[in-house]
Protein backbone atom coordinates (compact mmCIF):
# COMPACT_ATOMS: atom_id res chain seq x y z
CA UNK A 1 0.00 0.00 0.00
CA UNK A 2 1.43 3.50 -0.70
CA UNK A 3 -0.85 5.76 0.93
CA UNK A 4 0.72 7.19 4.49
CA UNK A 5 -0.32 5.35 7.96
CA UNK A 6 -3.11 6.93 10.11
CA UNK A 7 -1.58 5.10 13.16
CA UNK A 8 -1.10 7.49 16.07
CA UNK A 9 2.67 7.58 17.04
CA UNK A 10 2.20 10.12 19.41
CA UNK A 11 0.14 7.96 21.56
CA UNK A 12 2.99 5.46 22.06
CA UNK A 13 4.59 7.10 25.10
CA UNK A 14 1.20 7.09 27.14
CA UNK A 15 0.73 3.90 26.08
CA UNK A 16 3.88 2.42 27.46
CA UNK A 17 3.49 4.94 30.34
CA UNK A 18 0.51 3.19 31.23
CA UNK A 19 1.77 0.03 30.32
CA UNK A 20 4.38 0.16 32.91
CA UNK A 21 2.55 1.53 35.79
CA UNK A 22 -0.10 -1.41 35.18
CA UNK A 23 2.53 -4.10 33.90
CA UNK A 24 5.63 -3.87 35.13
CA UNK A 25 4.93 -5.73 38.89
CA UNK A 26 3.20 -8.61 37.53
CA UNK A 27 5.55 -9.37 34.84
CA UNK A 28 8.31 -9.21 37.40
CA UNK A 29 6.32 -11.54 39.66
CA UNK A 30 5.64 -13.62 37.25
CA UNK A 31 9.69 -14.44 36.53
CA UNK A 32 9.90 -14.64 40.19
CA UNK A 33 7.04 -17.22 40.33
CA UNK A 34 9.14 -19.58 37.23
CA UNK A 35 12.62 -18.90 39.25
CA UNK A 36 10.55 -20.23 42.44
CA UNK A 37 8.70 -23.19 40.29
CA UNK A 38 11.20 -24.23 37.83
CA UNK A 39 14.72 -23.59 39.57
CA UNK A 40 16.90 -25.92 36.62
CA UNK A 41 15.23 -24.40 33.57
CA UNK A 42 14.15 -20.97 35.05
CA UNK A 43 16.83 -18.36 32.72
CA UNK A 44 15.70 -20.59 29.50
CA UNK A 45 12.05 -20.13 29.78
CA UNK A 46 12.31 -16.30 30.49
CA UNK A 47 14.63 -15.93 27.72
CA UNK A 48 12.16 -17.73 25.15
CA UNK A 49 9.27 -15.65 26.96
CA UNK A 50 11.87 -12.41 26.29
CA UNK A 51 12.59 -13.45 22.73
CA UNK A 52 9.46 -15.42 21.11
CA UNK A 53 6.99 -12.19 20.31
CA UNK A 54 9.53 -10.00 18.97
CA UNK A 55 11.03 -12.68 16.71
CA UNK A 56 7.62 -14.05 15.41
CA UNK A 57 7.12 -10.52 14.29
CA UNK A 58 10.19 -10.44 13.11
CA UNK A 59 9.93 -13.32 10.64
CA UNK A 60 6.41 -13.19 9.91
CA UNK A 61 5.99 -9.49 9.20
CA UNK A 62 7.63 -9.20 6.28
CA UNK A 63 6.58 -12.44 4.56
CA UNK A 64 3.33 -10.30 3.35
CA UNK A 65 5.41 -7.70 1.59
CA UNK A 66 2.35 -6.26 -0.64
CA UNK A 67 0.68 -5.16 2.17
CA UNK A 68 1.40 -3.28 5.32
CA UNK A 69 0.61 -6.19 8.21
CA UNK A 70 4.37 -5.26 9.55
CA UNK A 71 4.07 -1.80 10.28
CA UNK A 72 0.28 -2.77 11.67
CA UNK A 73 1.51 -5.23 13.71
CA UNK A 74 4.60 -2.96 15.24
CA UNK A 75 2.01 0.09 15.97
CA UNK A 76 -0.38 -2.01 17.71
CA UNK A 77 -0.60 -1.68 21.83
CA UNK A 78 -0.08 -5.37 21.32
CA UNK A 79 3.70 -4.67 19.97
CA UNK A 80 4.42 -2.05 22.19
CA UNK A 81 3.52 -4.28 25.18
CA UNK A 82 5.73 -7.35 24.28
CA UNK A 83 8.40 -4.91 23.50
CA UNK A 84 7.99 -3.70 27.04
CA UNK A 85 7.79 -7.01 28.96
CA UNK A 86 11.28 -7.67 26.75
CA UNK A 87 12.50 -5.63 28.98
CA UNK A 88 11.28 -6.46 32.26
CA UNK A 89 12.69 -9.65 31.43
CA UNK A 90 16.22 -8.23 30.45
CA UNK A 91 16.27 -6.41 34.16
CA UNK A 92 14.83 -9.62 36.26
CA UNK A 93 17.60 -11.85 33.78
CA UNK A 94 20.50 -9.20 34.33
CA UNK A 95 20.16 -9.55 38.25
CA UNK A 96 20.40 -13.05 37.99
CA UNK A 97 23.01 -13.89 34.73
CA UNK A 98 24.17 -10.56 33.37
CA UNK A 99 26.01 -12.84 30.16
CA UNK A 100 22.45 -13.83 29.52
CA UNK A 101 21.04 -10.96 29.47
CA UNK A 102 24.09 -9.85 27.52
CA UNK A 103 23.39 -12.51 24.70
CA UNK A 104 19.70 -12.22 24.83
CA UNK A 105 20.07 -8.57 24.35
CA UNK A 106 22.34 -9.05 21.29
CA UNK A 107 19.55 -12.00 19.47
CA UNK A 108 17.21 -9.07 19.90
CA UNK A 109 19.87 -6.49 18.41
CA UNK A 110 20.12 -9.14 15.50
CA UNK A 111 16.50 -9.58 14.65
Amino acid sequence: MSAPHSYNVAAWPIQSLVWCLLSTKSVYELDEHIVARFPALCDVIISIMALLGIVLFTVFGPMQASSNIFYANACSVTYRNIEFNLGIHLVFLYKRHPALAAVTSRLVGKA
